[in-house]
């Protein structure tokens, strides 16, 4: 995806983000935060452009299994609750 996003000239968006203007800012400070919200709004559609449902569906649920406390180690499911009250045992 790096590869992607470094030909989009999108990287810098992707790893460092963009501050947020303040008030009053001058034209030249308009200009550069437009072009930065034109990057990351690029940078955004390349993601989503880059993920079917299919794929979105997996990763959700990794997710999912992640925040109960289940990870993949070498292919299988692991339960790191149970593991952790068998380290007391």
């Amino acid at each position: 995806m790096n590869v992607l996003f470094q030909f989009q000239d999108v990287l810098k968006i992707v790893q460092n983000g963009y501050q947020e203007i303040g008030d009053n800012p001058t034209v030249a400070q308009r200009v550069i935060h437009k072009d930065a919200v034109k990057s990351d709004n690029k940078a955004l559609f390349l993601i989503h452009q880059s993920l079917d449902a299919s794929i979105f569906d997996k990763i959700s649920k990794h997710l999912q299994l992640r925040k109960r406390g289940i990870y993949w180690r070498g292919g299988s499911l692991v339960d790191r609750r149970f593991e952790r009250c068998d380290s007391k045992l």
